[in-house]
Order: structure tokens, then sequence, then C-alpha cells
């Protein structure tokens, strides 16, 4: 008989099985490991993608008041030029 190991509980096998349990409880041991790193790089992972999203965001955002600005401008010009009669009207758009 062998005394093996089973969830925090020794259980007594006999000595044939005792080889097979140790083997698969430390493959068992293996693959929780590696299910627990495989769980760290996810995370990681979808830390890094949220993370350059929301650069991505800002930047965007910071060209669009850019980009609104410049056309309010292109506006009140035209609006100006449009009142004095001039003729002339700006066009970046």
């Amino acid at each position: 008989m062998s005394v093996v190991r089973a969830g925090g509980t020794t259980i007594a096998v006999p000595s044939s099985q005792g080889g097979e349990c140790r083997e698969l409880e430390e493959k068992n041991d293996i693959m929780n490991e590696h299910l627990t790193l495989s769980r760290k790089l996810q995370k990681a992972v979808l830390q890094l993608r949220d993370d350059a999203t929301a650069k991505a965001q800002r930047e965007f955002e910071k060209q669009r008041a850019t980009i609104e600005a410049e056309l309010h401008s292109e506006r009140i010009q035209n609006s100006t030029l449009a009142a004095c009669g001039c003729g002339a009207v700006v066009s970046g758009v």
C-alpha cells in the first residue's frame, strides 16, 4: 500500500497505482502552474490593449479639437470676408 495526497487528503492506494497517482498529481500541479501563468499573461495583454486604446483615444480627441478650432477660425474668416463684400472666400476644407 502507498499513501497518496488527493486534494489535501491522504488516501491509501495499492502500490501498483501509487506511482501512477503521483505522476498524475505532478501533471496536475504543472497544469495548474501553467494555467496560473496563462491567466497572468492574459491579464497583462488585456492591460496593454486597454492602455493602447486609451492613448489612441486621447490622441484622436486632441487631433479632433485642433481640427475643430481650425474649422471655426476659417468659418469666422469666411464670414468676415463675406460681410465686407471682398469676394475672396478662404476654403481649406
